[in-house]
């Protein structure tokens, strides 16, 4: 058991297997080095215990390389989000406190 609200996700296989859910997903591309990814962690980490019917999910792209490859992703953090395996938004350079009224009009709740 994990102690925070989010999914680490170590490969391409359970990365798909979480986004092609009905359920929204939001995902963190980052790296363990950057400054701008360690200043987002505990925000996304917020979000994620507020927005229980949100998927948070976390992806190093230096330990689960397929991953950021198969999505292009050349620059962290970068943050998406998707819903039935397909990105509904997504940022590079993210203003963190866009993402949370962002899912929170996808849910129909802004």
């Amino acid at each position: 058991m994990t102690d925070h609200a989010y999914i680490d996700v170590e490969n391409l296989t359970q990365f798909n297997e979480i986004i092609n859910q009905e359920k929204y997903t939001a995902v963190d591309f980052y790296t363990t080095w950057c400054p701008p990814c360690k200043a987002f962690a505990p925000v996304f980490a917020k979000y994620a215990e507020e927005l229980r019917d949100v998927n948070f999910v976390k992806v190093d792209i230096e330990a689960a390389v397929d991953v950021g490859k198969e999505y292009e992703i050349t620059a962290v953090p970068t943050i998406m989000i998707f819903r039935n395996g397909k990105v509904v938004e997504g940022y590079e350079d993210l203003n963190p406190p866009e993402l949370k009224p962002t899912l929170k009009a996808l849910l129909g709740e802004a």
